[in-house]
């Protein structure tokens, strides 16, 4: 795909990219900036902040998370025990756009998620990011 793609988000306002092989070293967000993990902001703005001290990095959308699944080098991305859970996209979905499309990187399928629910830790999701 051309891309080069990140570890997981950790830390609040995505301090660093995780070198973690587990799923709990990563912290979960929500896709705006509701969730305190966020640090005000929103998922696109979390990879493309550098607070993890990179620049360059975006929110992947939707069909570059799938390719990933499709390619099989998601297992090349991170250890496959990492990416048991969903991932956020950038991709808003196009019947209503309270919703995003989340991706689930090791069992290939997406599901549109509501954006904004803090109180509700089923509509947070991982982060990855791409340049």
């Amino acid at each position: 795909t051309g891309l080069i793609w990140s570890r997981g988000c950790s830390g609040i306002g995505c301090a660093d990219f995780s070198q973690g092989s587990l799923k709990e070293d990563l912290t979960r967000y929500s896709w705006d900036n509701t969730h305190g993990n966020n640090g005000g902001l929103t998922s696109s703005e979390l990879c493309a902040s550098g607070t993890h001290g990179e620049t360059g990095w975006r929110l992947p959308h939707q069909k570059q998370l799938m390719q990933a699944y499709i390619n099989g080098s998601f297992a090349n991305i991170a250890d496959i025990s990492v990416w048991m859970g969903s991932m956020w996209s950038a991709t808003t979905v196009s019947w209503n756009t309270d919703y995003a499309w989340q991706v689930h990187l090791s069992h290939g399928y997406t599901r549109p998620r509501f954006k904004n629910t803090p109180s509700d830790d089923t509509n947070h999701s991982y982060i990855i990011c791409v340049r």
